[in-house]
């Protein structure tokens, strides 16, 4: 399970319980997010986090994996299946959005305005 952009883990709360009654549920949280720290220095791009997904696989021994992502989990779970085909099984992609012309405009332009606020209060 791969959570949305500044989110993490806890995003799917809800989630993990369900699935793992029939699944191995591995939720991780991305590189500088949630619980992950990034003493890298490299810039934070989807295909980075792609391959930090196909290290912890490595590691864990897994072979061919489901994977559900959401939002820009969804773009690394597309990243992760462009480059690592064979070691996908299923992809669920939920509101996976790497160009922000498919958004509401007045999503657009209410996180603008948060963005504006947070730079007022710095």
């Amino acid at each position: 399970m791969l959570h949305g952009n500044s989110g993490s883990i806890k995003d799917f709360y809800q989630q993990i319980p369900v699935l793992s009654k029939h699944y191995k549920v591995i939720a991780l949280d991305t590189r500088g997010q949630g619980k992950s720290t990034d003493s890298s220095k490299k810039d934070l791009t989807y295909s980075g986090f792609a391959d930090d997904l196909k290290m912890v696989i490595d590691h864990l021994g897994l072979e061919k994996i489901h994977i559900a992502g959401w939002s820009d989990g969804g773009n690394t779970a597309l990243e992760f299946v462009l480059k690592y085909p064979e070691r996908v099984n299923k992809l669920v992609i939920i509101g996976a959005n790497i160009q922000p012309d498919g958004v509401d405009k007045r999503l657009v332009d209410h996180m603008k305005t948060e963005f504006q606020v947070l730079e007022i209060e710095k």
